[in-house]
């Protein structure tokens, strides 16, 4: 939950408004080609005018998520309302995806949520990365 009042007095924004270490749930044969990734998500702005939050989102890669780990994805981006997590969305690497939602918004607060995910659970046009491509004709026997 994001309090706007409390945005506009931090000058640099509310810190680690999401702080965890995820694992997504696969069968057991898989689950150990997906290990558990840190998520840390800051709020630096909100922009009344589109409705949209600025957001600072910081991704360790699988496997490690200590606090000294160089990330893999850090990045910094506006989210709103139709920003939806099946078309825009974040991609990271073993195949997965990351998205934020905006859930509700109203003049004095909005509720976000970060949702993680499976890339074949991405929009049907998504089309899959040459390196993603690679990786699974590499697996093939």
């Amino acid at each position: 939950m994001i309090d706007f009042e409390e945005l506009k007095t931090k000058p640099a924004g509310i810190p680690n408004l999401i702080n965890e270490v995820v694992r997504l749930r696969y069968p057991e044969a898989e689950a150990i080609r997906h290990p558990e990734r840190r998520f840390k998500l800051d709020v630096f702005g909100h922009d009344e005018k589109q409705r949209e939050l600025t957001i600072h989102l910081v991704i360790s890669p699988p496997g490690q998520v200590g606090p000294e780990v160089k990330p893999e994805i850090d990045g910094k981006f506006s989210v709103g309302y139709f920003d939806f997590p099946a078309i825009n969305n974040t991609r990271l690497s073993n195949g997965e995806r990351c998205a934020i939602v905006v859930r509700n918004m109203d003049e004095y607060s909005a509720r976000i949520s970060l949702v993680y995910f499976p890339a074949n659970r991405a929009g049907l046009k998504d089309r899959m990365y040459v390196e993603e491509i690679v990786d699974q004709m590499s697996k093939i026997k």
